[in-house]
């Protein structure tokens, strides 16, 4: 009895034991990230509901974007506290401001701006 208990148990303990670790790797990806406040705002391209926001120097693309070039940054305009969060990235982009962003997963292939950093 114990051994068919064993032979049951064990393939389901393997299986639950992997997609552990894959969802504790997916998450890790994912995990929101900070780039500093050194950042210049070089170009920006305005669609409908998109900006995508290209700064140098170029950060490490830790969130695995497929799109990203280290160069590329994506913020949706779909809510208005994204709508200030883009008058801030204008505002420093029009005085020459150093700009930070912290970053959280991917949409449209480029890191998605959670947050704006911007010191005085």
């Amino acid at each position: 009895m114990l051994a068919l208990i064993h032979a049951v148990y064990k393939p389901a303990l393997i299986f639950f034991l992997l997609v552990s670790a894959f969802l504790q790797t997916a998450v890790a990806i994912a995990a929101n990230e900070s780039i500093p406040a050194n950042r210049k705002v070089t170009s920006l391209k305005v669609y409908q509901d998109d900006v995508l926001v290209y700064i140098a120097p170029a950060f490490s693309n830790s969130q695995n974007c497929t799109g990203a070039s280290g160069v590329t940054l994506q913020l949706r305009l779909s809510q208005d506290l994204n709508k200030t969060m883009f008058n801030s990235i204008i505002a420093a982009a029009k005085t020459g401001s150093p700009i930070g962003f912290g970053i959280g997963g991917c949409n449209g292939g480029y890191p998605r701006i959670y947050r704006v950093d911007t010191p005085f």
